[in-house]
């Protein structure tokens, strides 16, 4: 840890969002009324109170199309509008940019599955968040594992690993009830890598019941990230 990390911090609500990948997604309800943001990975209040999927927050357009169209296919790297990094995105699934933290040093961007098998609360989902980070790897890891913990989440693996273009990072596996996401019990697999005074966290998660199903196309994505120069 460097002298300049114990002098500042980003603030914890932004360090466990971006460490665990807290994107609310906002939509309404089917009788048009707001429905409550859920901060866990794609939750949806309309799917746990048995109404109407929520519908996705329109998301920043991006080149070439407007937000929440399908974020790309299979191999089709996505681009990051800022220019820090590209991940391939699964066929189809939809894009959110979360955008409640403007002007805070933390981006999200969400890839989402558009149509989860009935009765899901948490969607899959995959999520690059990219804050303002001052200390080292091994300083984001152990906050990684401790703010995991707090929403339920032991880690269960945690191991060197290397971004797509060869940036040193690590690898985290955890699984538990989410206490944010109604205690449903999901798993999850993210890494995370720092460069240049930022932190990067890709996370991609799923309820347990159906990681089986989705679990090479999330693994495929979060392998896939790279840092631009």
């Amino acid at each position: 840890m460097t002298v300049w990390s114990r002098l500042w911090r980003p603030p914890a609500p932004l360090v466990a969002a971006a460490v665990v990948g807290a994107a609310a997604l906002a939509g309404c309800t089917d009788e048009g009324r707001p429905v409550p943001a859920v901060a866990v990975d794609g939750a949806r209040e309309g799917a746990r109170i048995g109404t109407a999927p929520a519908a996705p927050r329109a998301a920043v357009p991006a080149p070439g199309g407007a937000g929440s169209a399908p974020a790309g296919g299979a191999g089709t790297p996505f681009a990051d509008p800022q220019g820090r990094f590209t991940i391939d995105v699964p066929t189809g699934w939809l894009r959110n940019d979360v955008d409640e933290y403007a002007g805070s040093g933390l981006m999200q961007t969400m890839f989402r599955e558009p149509a989860p098998p009935p009765g899901t609360v948490v969607d899959p989902s995959v999520t690059v968040s990219v804050l303002r980070w001052p200390s080292d790897l091994e300083d984001a890891r152990t906050t990684l594992v401790a703010e995991l913990a707090k929403v339920g989440l032991q880690v269960q693996l945690s191991e060197p690993a290397a971004l797509a273009d060869g940036t040193p990072a690590r690898r985290l596996e955890s699984a538990g009830r989410r206490t944010d996401a109604y205690f449903v019990e999901v798993r999850r697999t993210q890494v995370v890598a720092t460069r240049d005074g930022a932190l990067f966290v890709v996370a991609a998660s799923s309820e347990a019941a159906q990681w089986t199903r989705v679990e090479s196309t999330l693994r495929t994505a979060v392998d896939s990230l790279a840092l631009r120069a």
